[in-house]
């Protein structure tokens, strides 16, 4: 960000959120982080937010889709909220694209719709989970997964949800 640099951390649940957005608590947390002096750190803006996950009862009614953020929320550790949506457009845009060259009926993007919902509820949501509490383990195991070329590239696959995706 210009001028700034935007720091999350998260926060165990049992403190309040004045005792988080306090310069007493942050404050202890940033050394960990960075090895510059934080002394004259003055924050711009501080929030507590909390993550939840949601899933659309149906991404579309009628002629009307939902996709990417509309269409499912989950944690932001990993980006897979995003590229998930990104496969969502694309797939859905390649049946409307389909339809709208009459190759396809609309109950073809129909279908694609309830299908993209599927991945989201069977597949995205339960990986993110599995990604957020990872924790400490989860450094260690990206450590090892560094040193074994094959489980590397199968984990990058995993993490940037090329499994997830349609094939051509």
């Amino acid at each position: 960000m210009s001028g700034c640099w935007r720091i999350i951390l998260r926060a165990p649940a049992e403190l309040s959120d004045e005792v988080v957005l306090s310069r007493d608590w942050w404050g202890k947390m940033l050394p960990l982080f960075f090895a510059s002096r934080l002394e004259a750190l003055e924050p711009i803006e501080a929030d507590v937010f909390s993550v939840g996950k949601r899933v659309a009862g149906a991404y579309h009614n009628g002629r009307v889709f939902l996709v990417g953020d509309a269409a499912h929320i989950t944690n932001t550790r990993g980006g897979m909220n995003m590229n998930c949506g990104i496969h969502d457009a694309w797939a859905l845009g390649a049946r409307l694209a389909a339809v709208w060259r009459n190759e396809a009926p609309l109950e073809a993007a129909y279908a694609c719709a309830e299908a993209r919902r599927r991945v989201a509820l069977e597949q995205l949501i339960p990986r993110t989970d599995r990604s957020v509490v990872g924790g400490g383990a989860w450094l260690e195991q990206v450590r090892a997964l560094a040193a074994d070329q094959a489980a590397s590239r199968a984990y990058l696959i995993e993490t940037s949800m090329l499994d997830m995706a349609e094939r051509p």
